[in-house]
């Protein structure tokens, strides 16, 4: 991992106060000139919450032993290994749902108990 700083033509690059420590963006530019003094800087960012890292981010890890859950194999997270299992068969539900989406376009999900679950935990940042 390295440092970044927001590209001043962002969106986000005047706000000083993230609800969030997690962004993620869609594209890069390093900043600068030669000799070592060039920077990365983040364009097209977005804030995210841990939930929404957890249930649609990278593979998930899970390590009991040490109570954490990986996602993409860099970003830790601790939770108790009740709660990393839940969050791994709910990830799975997801992943199942919307394979059936893509195998049937015309199969409604939108008020499918499991969407509306995971609406709710996303609106609420877990706090349901």
């Amino acid at each position: 991992m390295q440092p970044v700083s927001l590209h001043p033509k962002s969106a986000n690059f005047s706000i000083g106060d993230y609800e969030s420590l997690w962004l993620v963006y869609y594209q890069k530019r390093k900043l600068g000139g030669g000799g070592g003094g060039a920077r990365t800087s983040i364009i097209d960012c977005t804030m995210v919450f841990p939930y929404a890292l957890l249930l649609f981010g990278g593979e998930l890890t899970v390590q009991h032993e040490d109570s954490t859950i990986t996602v993409g194999g860099w970003i830790r997270f601790q939770a108790a290994p009740q709660i990393a299992t839940l969050v791994k068969g709910i990830r799975a539900e997801i992943e199942e749902l919307f394979a059936t989406k893509i195998a049937d376009p015309t199969v409604s999900i939108a008020n499918h108990p499991l969407v509306l679950l995971v609406i709710r935990l996303l609106q609420t940042d877990g706090l349901i």
